[in-house]
C-alpha cells in the first residue's frame, strides 16, 4: 500500500507522485514546518528515505537557522527509526545536490547482506539491484509508526 500520513502540498521534487492512492499528500512518512520525509521515486530501496526542505533552497548553506537547528534532531530520530525498522548495520546520510536543484539528504539503510563491493558510495551506484518498492513502502510505514510512537511517548 502507498505510504499515508501527509497533509501539505509536495515540495518541488514531487517525490511520491507516481505512487498509487493519494499522490504526494498521502505519501509522506513525516512532515513538519521545515521538512518532508518520504521514499524518493526511483530509489525505493527498503530503508532509504529522504528528508527534503519544505521551502525551496539549494545547498546546505542556504538553510536558515531554524532549519539548521532542526536538521540534527531530525536525522537522529530518522536514523534510529530506520535502524529499528530494518535492522540495518549502517545508515548512510548523503547529500549531493546534483540531480535535483532542491536541498535534501538521503538516508540509506545498509544491512550485512550487502557485499563489501557495494558498501559506501558504491551502494548508491548499485542501488538498482536493491530496489523493492513494496518492501520500501512497508518499511516506510514501520518508520512512520516508530516516529509516531516516540512522539506519543514524549508528549506524555
Amino acid at each position: 500500500p502507498p505510504v499515508r500520513g501527509g497533509g501539505a502540498p509536495a515540495p518541488p521534487l514531487g517525490w511520491g507522485t507516481r505512487w498509487g492512492g493519494g499522490g504526494p499528500q498521502g505519501c509522506w512518512i513525516r512532515q513538519d514546518q521545515n521538512w518532508s520525509v518520504g521514499v524518493p521515486h526511483g530509489m525505493e530501496v527498503p530503508g532509504w528515505v529522504a528528508a527534503q526542505i519544505r521551502r525551496h533552497a539549494v545547498g546546505t548553506s542556504a538553510l536558515n537557522e531554524r532549519e539548521q537547528a532542526s536538521l540534527g534532531p531530525l536525522l537522529a530520530k530518522l536514523t534510529t527509526a530506520i535502524t529499528e525498522a530494518t535492522g540495518a548495520e549502517k545508515v548512510y546520510a548523503v547529500t549531493f545536490g546534483e540531480a535535483f536543484p532542491h536541498w535534501h539528504v538521503l538516508l540509506m539503510a545498509r544491512d550485512s547482506a550487502v557485499p563489501a563491493a557495494h558498501r559506501g558510495a558504491a551502494f548508491m551506484l548499485n542501488r538498482a539491484e536493491y530496489v523493492d518498492r513494496d518492501a520500501a513502502l512497508t518499511i516506510a510505514d514501520r518508520i512512520r509508526a516508530l516516529l509516531a510512537g516516540r512522539a506519543d511517548k514524549s508528549a506524555r
